[in-house]
């Protein structure tokens, strides 16, 4: 197993953490209009729902699945 020092820049974090050019105002937003939507549902959907750009949408999305929130 690779040391913490040995570890590349680019790899993965241990933990997901939520991206940085999402302020959580907007994270807040596509969690609650994705509680109240029927599933399955796409970025589209919430997009259009929300007025938040789809490049938003989409990487608030993978955090929210990486953490198995969504």
């Amino acid at each position: 197993m690779p040391t913490a020092s040995s570890r590349s820049a680019a790899s993965e974090p241990a933990k997901p953490l939520p991206h940085f050019r999402v302020p959580v105002n907007r994270q807040i937003a596509i969690i609650k209009t994705l509680g109240s939507m029927p599933q399955p549902c796409h970025v589209r959907d919430i997009q259009e729902r929300t007025n938040i750009g789809s490049w938003q949408v989409g990487i608030a999305m993978k955090f929210l699945l990486d953490c198995e929130l969504a």
